[in-house]
């Protein structure tokens, strides 16, 4: 099964439709679970599914390592969850630090 991926992962960076369409389907999921768990919202969670497969599509080529996609999936899903929650106010950080 990794070895399909990793191939697939090879030949979507190289254009093939299909093969993206084998990743998207693979790790599409992950994204909107982690956008789930992190938004709590079901239409914000598709959004942060829909916006890290774009996302992952662009940047396709910046994998040197394809046995790490899953990783980079749950990196870019993170990450824009925080930019969302950010964006909209609700993300909170509180600073402990000591005035």
């Amino acid at each position: 099964m990794e070895d399909m991926l990793v191939r697939m992962v090879e030949h979507a960076k190289q254009g093939d439709e299909d093969a993206f369409g084998y990743i998207y389907e693979r790790f599409s999921k992950v994204a909107y679970y982690i956008g789930l768990r992190m938004t709590k919202n079901n239409e914000d969670a598709n959004d942060v599914m829909q916006e890290v497969m774009i996302k992952l599509q662009q940047n396709l080529h910046m994998i040197e390592n394809p046995h790490a996609i899953g990783a980079y999936v749950n990196k870019i899903a993170v990450n824009y969850c925080l930019d969302f929650l950010r964006k909209n106010k609700r993300l909170q950080v509180y600073d402990n630090s000591e005035e």
